[in-house]
């Protein structure tokens, strides 16, 4: 009998730590009429790939569970009582398929959240004409009795989205997995947002084998000589021929970076990418042209102190070239590359990736890599660091903040679904574990309505964030 009731606790207790276990995940949502918002039951809502299914009941919601040994790996983490998919490198797109008598097929890709789905189907139509679905108006809509109030519907379009805006920085937890066990880990560890990262900015083509060309000597001082440089960034494209009668388009085939190599006279210390704002020139950072402050030409210090240090030219914001738009130079190459997923912040990082390469080459045992970067400057310094771990010290001065305002920015700065993923927190972490030095600085006012010329560039300022901002941020960062 004692060996009987032995056995009993036994299963009971088997029983409760199989419960206690089920590492099960439920997907949980409603099936909606897609035009009037009503909720359909009977509808088979069944997990693609692995063929689980459920019923809606009368109020339109289902559950699926996918069980823990199910071959399709589901990662989901829990942010404010939601849950989360986990994004893997290389997994494939969750669908749901979505099937009622009556109404069109649906498939649902699972992007983000797996909890409190709202999906609507759309009813076959009886005929094939407008009135079908409109009626006198359409759905979930009123006839319009009054004047278009236009502002209103601008400024509640812009009160949304700055909302989303908000709403995205607690989201992004679920993007990362950082392991901070060791310095290897954790490099590894957030390999995927760095990949990531540097898709969105487009810096993905392939460069060019590097090689540094000195044009000129431009000065030199009892301590460093200075020239000009230029370097090939990226491979050279090869036109076809012409189509038919077309004319050949006489423009350059590849890129190339172009700037000031500033070279001590005695051992080097180590290499620096030293990056002006884009309305500064290489000369005014060095002091052999006015335009910045003696304190502020960190370029020259640097190469007084001992280090080789390269000083690119970028991409300006005059709209000088803009045959009588007010469109700048930066905003005028973005306009372009967007369409292709490029951006003119990516083609400038790889500049600073074909200098680094260089460095890589030339320098000895215990020279350090380093950049710094002011302004727009400060934007490459710092988005170079975070794609390329062979930077080992980081100065960013006038760029780091909160970027829940980057629509206020000029339309170049623009990153195609950047906050989603990354907030400059989140960008500073992938430097580490090397160093990350952020001055709060100053910066020039810019406007970009003030340009002068025909108005086609969206508006666009910069400003000068708050101590208490950056801060903010900063703090941030130490807390991802």
């Amino acid at each position: 009998m004692t060996l009987h009731r032995f056995t009993f606790y036994l299963f009971c207790i088997f029983f409760i730590i199989c419960g206690c276990t089920n590492t099960s995940i439920k997907i949980t949502g409603k099936v909606q009429n897609g035009l009037d918002g009503t909720a359909i039951s009977g509808a088979k809502v069944t997990l693609d790939e692995i063929g689980i299914t459920a019923f809606t009941d009368k109020e339109g919601t289902f559950t699926l569970t996918i069980p823990s040994d199910s071959y399709l790996k589901i990662v989901v983490k829990d942010i404010n009582s939601n849950q989360y998919l986990k994004k893997e490198s290389g997994s494939s797109d969750i669908v749901l398929i979505v099937e009622k008598e009556q109404f069109k097929l649906l498939s649902y890709i699972i992007s983000d959240k797996i909890n409190d789905l709202i999906i609507g189907i759309l009813p076959e139509p009886e005929e094939f004409n407008a009135e079908y679905y409109s009626e006198n108006h359409m759905p979930f809509t009123h006839l319009m009795e009054n004047e278009v109030e236009w502002e209103r519907i601008i400024d509640g379009v812009r009160l949304f989205h700055e909302k989303r805006l908000k709403d995205l920085k607690p989201q992004r937890e679920r993007y990362w997995n950082r392991d901070i066990s060791s310095d290897e880990a954790y490099n590894i560890s957030v390999e995927s947002n760095r990949r990531n990262l540097r898709n969105i900015l487009g810096a993905i083509d392939e460069r060019e084998p590097v090689s540094l060309t000195k044009t000129d000597k431009v000065a030199e001082t009892e301590k460093y000589t200075v020239s000009q440089i230029c370097w090939p960034v990226l491979k050279e494209i090869i036109p076809r021929p012409a189509l038919q009668n077309w004319p050949e388009l006489d423009v350059p085939g590849q890129i190339f970076g172009e700037g000031l190599l500033l070279e001590p006279k005695s051992r080097s210390k180590g290499f620096v990418i030293a990056i002006p704002d884009a309305d500064q020139e290489p000369e005014a950072l060095i002091g052999i042209k006015e335009g910045i402050d003696y304190h502020s030409q960190f370029a020259r210090h640097l190469a007084e102190n001992g280090y080789t240090v390269v000083v690119p030219v970028i991409i300006d914001r005059t709209s000088r070239w803009s045959r009588g738009t007010n469109r700048t130079s930066r905003s005028w190459i973005y306009a372009q590359t967007h369409e292709m997923g490029r951006t003119v912040t990516g083609y400038e990082i790889q500049k600073m990736e074909a200098l680094i390469d260089w460095f890589d080459r030339q320098r000895r045992q215990n020279q350090t890599i380093s950049i710094a970067g002011y302004g727009d400057g400060g934007l490459l310094a710092f988005y170079t660091s975070a794609l390329d771990t062979r930077v080992e010290t980081t100065l960013v001065s006038g760029y780091f903040a909160p970027r829940e305002e980057i629509w206020k920015e000029p339309i170049y700065r623009n990153v195609w679904g950047l906050l989603k993923e990354f907030g400059d927190a989140e960008i500073a972490s992938l430097i580490a574990p090397c160093f990350l030095i952020v001055e709060y600085s100053q910066i020039p006012v810019y406007d970009g309505e003030k340009n002068s010329g025909t108005k086609i560039d969206p508006p666009g300022e910069l400003w000068t964030h708050t101590f208490n901002e950056v801060e903010s941020e900063f703090n941030r960062h130490d807390d991802a």
